[in-house]
């Protein structure tokens, strides 16, 4: 069969197609009416107001991401994580050669001490000149020139000071740490290779606090304010929902549609440990906001039945209960929407199953 529909053309292919669909369902209509005898819990369609929604399609982002560079210059000696590794805040990512930073750490220690003792010098020689002014033994002069050496001692020793503490920043700039809990994505360096300030040294993103980017096509711009409510929905039909959102104030130049953040948490976890439940950067997923309110006609689950590919229900007729197809759209628990095949009033049982057992057990009993 799939050999001669190879050589058919396309339109006539779609012919025999509708054709097909068409005997099916004359066959099902004629052998699936119901004695109108045979009662049945059944419900009236009643189109009421619904809220029109538009899906797209948006990819997950980590609103918190970077990248790790050298603040320091040595050769590496130590790589803790690699890629797709789990990092808590504050772990250690590498170590570098510390060599010079703690040779700078000493020599500023060393002047650290010789200006606490020049300080105390000047100090004890300004205390003893105070004493001996009164009695005249000094001059005016001398007096003021201690307190100037005093002074300029307590100068050298607080810059002294300060070249320590930038010493010791350097030399802990040798053991480069997790800004934030994430996941690695990238390792730009490997052990043995000297680094200078600025070298990058790893990338990664926390899974905390993610975002949804999707592009609003410009017809549907008036219908996005501050207060607008977003789902966000995942492939494992959860949904997470979220008014902070951010719209470009600019257009896309290739597809002139707009770009449209939507942050949220993460609502499951920031570990590894169940990959298949995680919620990673790079994911497709869908978002949906409403545009408007719409007549829509939604039936119970069990009113729709399934038939050779066909979406159908029961109908109440005056020749009995008659299986007609429907056009099925959204779905939200356990309601469906139908898009056509019924209209207003329409009454359609309840339980499909139901009626079509009973039609069966008919069917069975007339053809003895």
């Amino acid at each position: 069969m799939n050999n001669i529909q190879a050589f058919m053309p396309q339109q006539t292919q779609q012919f025999i197609t509708g054709l097909l669909t068409t005997l099916i369902l004359s066959l099902i209509t004629l052998f699936s009416q119901v004695s109108q005898a045979d009662e049945f819990e059944k419900i009236r369609v009643q189109a009421s107001l619904h809220t029109e929604t538009l899906t797209l399609n948006a990819t997950i982002e980590a609103v918190k991401q970077g990248t790790v560079s050298a603040q320091t210059s040595g050769r590496i000696t130590q790589l803790n994580y690699d890629v797709s590794d789990f990092v808590p805040a504050g772990s250690t990512l590498l170590e570098i050669t510390d060599t010079n930073q703690a040779a700078d750490i000493l020599a500023a220690q060393a002047d650290v001490a010789a200006s606490e003792a020049n300080n105390t010098d000047a100090n004890l020689n300004l205390q003893r000149l105070k004493a001996l002014y009164p009695q005249g033994a000094i001059s005016k002069g001398q007096l003021d020139q201690a307190k100037a050496n005093a002074q300029a001692a307590l100068s050298r020793l607080q810059a002294a000071k300060a070249h320590l503490s930038q010493a010791q920043q350097a030399h802990s700039y040798t053991q480069v740490n997790a800004p934030f809990t994430g996941v690695v994505t990238e390792r730009h360096v490997e052990i043995g290779e000297t680094v200078m300030m600025g070298t990058p040294l790893y990338s990664g993103f926390s899974l905390d606090k993610l975002r949804a980017l999707a592009s609003i096509p410009q017809s549907y711009l008036s219908y996005i304010t501050p207060d607008t409510q977003y789902d966000i929905l995942l492939n494992n039909a959860q949904v997470i929902s979220s008014r902070d959102a951010v719209l470009f104030s600019y257009a896309d130049s290739a597809s002139h549609g707009f770009k449209l953040r939507i942050n949220f948490n993460n609502l499951f976890n920031s570990t590894l440990d169940k990959p298949a439940a995680q919620l990673r950067p790079g994911m497709w997923v869908k978002i949906r906001f409403a545009i408007g309110e719409t007549e829509q006609i939604w039936l119970p689950r069990s009113a729709v039945t399934k038939h050779y590919q066909l979406n159908a229900v029961y109908l109440n007729t005056a020749q009995g209960w008659q299986l007609t197809q429907v056009r099925l759209g959204q779905t939200q628990g356990d309601q469906v929407q139908i898009i056509s095949g019924l209209r207003n009033q329409d009454e359609v049982a309840l339980n499909a199953q139901t009626v079509m057992s009973a039609q069966l057990k008919q069917n069975l009993a007339s053809s003895q």
